[in-house]
């Protein structure tokens, strides 16, 4: 069973710099990828809809859902939501466990 922590991880998007000094590369994000796939949490990832990005996540067993789409006078994106469960899956509530003491 995962341990209970829970990752949200909004790096820089694959190819942009726009607030950050440099971006992440394919390698870094696929790095990223591993790196909390082998950590045994649940985690979730905000990223753009890149073909990389799409491509890259089922390849790690990750689920992609299509979150927003983003415009602004230069260009249009959609933001995804990248994790290791099935969202639609009920969470456990933070104080299941300590209330099940007291029942």
């Amino acid at each position: 069973e995962m341990p209970r922590a829970f990752i949200y991880a909004d790096p820089p998007y694959l190819r942009t710099s726009n607030n950050y000094a440099t971006g992440l590369t394919l390698a870094d994000t696929a790095d990223l990828f591993a790196l909390l796939t082998q950590s045994g949490m649940r985690f979730a990832i905000s990223e753009f809809d890149t073909p990389d990005i799409l491509d890259l996540a089922p390849a790690h067993g990750l689920r992609v859902q299509k979150l927003a789409e983003r415009r602004n006078l230069k260009n249009r994106r959609v933001e995804l939501l990248i994790t290791n469960y099935d969202p639609a899956d009920p969470q456990p509530s933070l104080f299941s466990n300590f209330c099940k003491k007291f029942a």
